[in-house]
């Protein structure tokens, strides 16, 4: 054991080694510091007073000290061990502490008695013999005494061991021990004789019933050749020491691992054990050992006062000799308070020596817990002030009433005026519920059953409050004494609401019904769930069902899109779209949809206001068709303009220079030319006005007659007309019309002249590189049915014709015949309609035109 101590004269520790636990039995912890157990505690009462002698005169001169003597251990065994010593220096010259090792030399001493014994018996004394077994029946259980090829003599046997007691008999260790072991002997033989150190060597032998023993075998050089051996049975101690281990790490475990900190202190105040619980930190832990509180505050920046109070208690133990109780406010290392219990009882150990032991238990949670309960119940006081909310307690046992002070804020009463009780409580509830009032409180009591009703107070000023109370069944306390338990609520001014709102509803329901305006509400899955005016529907036909089921399929999607957008932020939204109305026709409404939020702001559900805008919309498309219809005839009168200011002035000039040339002496030969002229212009002025009277005819067709036909028959009777010029040009004609689109309800004879004139330009403006194919196309949607007629012609170029394509007399080629007026003619017919034409082309590509006619 490796030490320092101090020089006062029972020589404390300072510091040990862990090897004092196999010499002393204690751990360094018990050792260091301690009063109790100082250097001159460990040493055998007969020593003592000599070897403090000894240390008193020889320290300090700088000098090594060097004594043997016997300590007893904790176990109470007794040891012979050598001391060696040397005094440490500061380099000032100061004497600060002495340090040493102490070493267990029992078996040297045990060896030089036997040794000396042995000699004696040698010499042939007469006591030798008898001195010899004396000390034998004192030492371990066998000695042997071995050279180095393994030869021993038994100064003492075991027969389990096969070793005999006899002091005349030489065998060998091969023969006493399995092969393993007596090799390792004959290692540690020749090591001790080579080095003259001793050496220990533990091994453990299996009996007939396969229970081991184990062994200490202790070597010891005697002389050049020879080594006494000391072999001891330890089976128990080792036994022994594992479960002292076992225990100790058990106990250690256990008030290591509970919630609980605990401290054990000296009669001077100063920690000797202190639990993992208590200070988690196990450096801090071990260093506290042997210092007190004071220590603990100035080496940890705390207050010093914490050891002021505490010190406080533990005197106050001391004087009351038994424990005390109390609460410390302390503050973590973050600076976060906590609260301790803590609790400190008197001790006495195993020598009447004086502790205490203290205990902690973290009851901070518990604190919180107890300021948020003060806190909710002063929330729930203050909420039940709020909400008109009282209670009372009822206790069959002692026939006891409690009410709390919203029962006497309900009535309106002073709570030290009224003695709590159901009589009294009785004289407030109104004349024509208290009946109803007794009856349910007697099923109550009979069923032992909870309640729950609502009746009327006349307080003591005579006010009338509408009132909700509802109990509970019997239960037990703490104390297991029943209990009935109930809520009275002041629910006039919610009664005055409900009132009140249920008046608002009816007013806003008779204002809904009579609205003209559709007042609809849908529910996040998009079903309706009121609507103010259903017509002739039923309601049932209509609730429940989707709202898409009376839109357009074409404004089905744009409806879900705004809803869902209305859904997600909560915003107001407006669009216009095509439903079915009360008679099934297809009418045109003006959609507002707005959200229907809860008090959290969350959207519940939305209302939508449809307003029938079918006579608005189709004003506002005559309107449009007017306009156009204007624009149109205007571009037409410029149209007239120009071919009356340019068409009609050529020929007439050419007749007034006619008329100015023909006299009465005007050769007849010329006057024939001259009539001739006259006649080809007024033959070209005739013309020009037939034409525009065909197309002043074609923009007026109010004396024609609308009538329902089949598109194809159109169509195949249009390709008859035009047989000739389809089988010279060699031409293909293909009919594409959709069964929806088959029949048609229009002017005949102006969808003939269309088609007519379109195929016919396919046929006329035939590209010189193949033949025509042309394609009539026909298709319908819920407003407009739509004709294409498309070739594989010469094509126009649109950017320098596009703006020409459809005016009087325009063409834009010399391959064919014509005047320009077709296209004008298929134009001006297909707006008086009611629809419009355009065209797609391009050179040699051909050309497409799409006429849009509204259903």
């Amino acid at each position: 054991m490796i030490y320092h101590c101090r020089f006062d004269p029972l020589r404390t520790f300072l510091y040990v080694s862990n090897g004092c636990y196999d010499l002393t039995g204690y751990y360094p912890k018990e050792l260091v510091d301690n009063a109790y157990k100082s250097h001159a505690d460990l040493v055998h009462p007969e020593d003592k007073d000599w070897v403090l002698e000894y240390f008193q005169a020889n320290s300090g001169n700088n000098t090594e000290l060097s004594c043997e003597y016997r300590i007893i251990s904790k176990q109470g065994e007794i040891k012979w061990v050598r001391e060696i010593a040397n005094d440490v220096y500061s380099d000032g010259g100061e004497w600060l502490y002495t340090e040493g090792y102490i070493t267990d030399i029992s078996e040297k001493k045990e060896y030089r008695q036997v040794t000396a014994a042995l000699e004696a018996r040698v010499r042939g004394s007469s006591s030798a013999e008898k001195r010899l077994r004396s000390l034998l029946d004192k030492i371990p259980d066998v000695l042997l005494r071995v050279n180095i090829n393994g030869e021993c003599v038994s100064y003492k046997g075991d027969d389990e061991l096969g070793v005999s007691h006899d002091f005349n008999t030489r065998r060998n260790v091969k023969e006493m021990f399995p092969a393993e072991i007596s090799s390792d002997f004959l290692m540690h033989i020749s090591d001790v004789l080579k080095h003259g150190k001793a050496i220990s060597y533990e091994y453990h032998l299996s009996g007939s019933d396969n229970r081991q023993t184990h062994f200490e075998a202790r070597f010891i050089k005697s002389d050049n050749v020879e080594v006494l051996c000391i072999i001891r049975d330890i089976t128990s101690t080792i036994n022994t020491k594992q479960k002292l281990k076992t225990a100790n790490a058990f106990y250690e475990s256990i008030i290591d691992n509970v919630n609980i900190d605990i401290a054990v202190f000296d009669d001077k105040n100063r920690y000797i054990l202190v639990s993992k619980s208590a200070v988690k930190d196990d450096k801090l832990r071990e260093w506290l050992i042997g210092k007190d509180d004071f220590d603990y505050c100035k080496a940890r920046g705390k207050s010093i006062e914490i050891a002021e109070s505490r010190t406080e208690m533990y005197n106050l133990v001391d004087e009351l000799k038994k424990p005390i109780e109390w609460i410390e406010e302390l503050s973590d290392e973050s600076g976060k308070k906590r609260f301790f219990v803590r609790t400190l009882k008197p001790l006495k150990g195993p020598d009447n020596q004086k502790y205490k032991v203290g205990y902690g238990v973290d009851i901070t949670a518990l604190k919180i817990i107890q300021n948020e309960l003060l806190r909710r119940e002063h929330l729930l006081s203050f909420s039940h002030k709020l909400a008109k909310v009282g209670y009372w307690v009822w206790y069959p046992n002692n026939r006891k009433h409690e009410w709390s002070d919203g029962v006497f804020e309900i009535l309106e009463e002073d709570k030290n005026a009224v003695s709590p009780s159901l009589s009294a409580y009785l004289n407030y509830i109104h004349p024509d519920d208290k009946e109803q009032f007794k009856s349910t409180i007697e099923q109550s009591k009979l069923n032992n059953s909870s309640y729950s009703i609502e009746y009327r107070l006349i307080t003591s000023t005579g006010k009338i409050k509408y009132i909700k109370e509802q109990s509970s069944s019997k239960r037990p306390d703490s104390n297991a004494n029943q209990y009935l338990f109930g809520m009275v609520q002041d629910i006039t001014e919610m009664k005055e609401s409900q009132d009140a709102l249920a008046h608002s509803e009816e007013h806003f329901r008779a204002i809904a019904e009579s609205s003209p305006i559709y007042i609809i509400e849908l529910c996040s899955e998009y079903k309706i769930t009121y609507i103010n005016n259903i017509g002739d529907r039923k309601r049932e036909d209509v609730i429940g069902s989707l709202a898409f089921d009376f839109v357009l399929p074409a404004y089905r999607d744009q409806l879900k899109e705004i809803i869902d957008r209305v859904f997600a932020l909560g915003i107001v939204d407006n669009f216009q779209m095509q439903g079915q109305g009360e008679s099934s026709f297809v009418e045109w409404y003006d959609v507002s949809i707005g959200p229907v939020k809860s008090d959290l702001g969350k959207v519940t559900s939305i209302i939508l206001l449809a307003q029938n805008i079918t006579e608005k919309k189709q004003n506002e498309q005559e309107r449009e068709r007017l306009i156009r219809e204007i624009n149109n005839r205007y571009n037409e009168l410029m149209q007239f303009n120009y071919i009356v200011s340019h068409n009609l002035r050529s020929p007439i000039a050419n007749i007034l220079g006619m008329s100015y040339i023909l006299n009465p002496n005007t050769p007849p030969e010329d006057v024939r030319q001259i009539f001739d002229y006259i006649m080809q212009s007024a033959q070209s002025i005739d013309t020009l006005i037939k034409d525009l009277n065909d197309v002043l005819t074609a923009r007026s067709p109010l004396n024609e007659k609308r009538e329902v036909f089949q598109l194809t028959d159109i169509v195949n009777g249009v390709c008859y007309n035009l047989e000739q010029q389809i089988i010279q040009s060699n031409a293909e004609v293909i009919i594409q019309i959709d069964k929806d689109a088959e029949q048609i309800t229009s002017i005949k004879s102006y969808i003939q002249s269309i088609i007519h004139n379109l195929i016919s330009n396919s046929i006329k403006y035939k590209s010189a590189e193949r033949p025509p194919k042309i394609v009539v196309k026909a298709w319908k949607d819920t407003q407009h049915t739509y004709i294409e007629v498309s070739d594989n012609g010469m094509g126009i170029d649109m950017e320098q014709y596009g703006q020409q394509i459809f005016g009087l007399y325009k063409r834009f080629t010399t391959q064919s015949e014509g005047k320009g007026l077709g296209l004008h003619m298929t134009k001006a017919q297909v707006e008086s309609l009611g629809g419009s034409i355009s065209v797609q082309s391009e050179p040699e590509k051909g050309c497409i035109f799409k006429i849009i006619l509204t259903n």
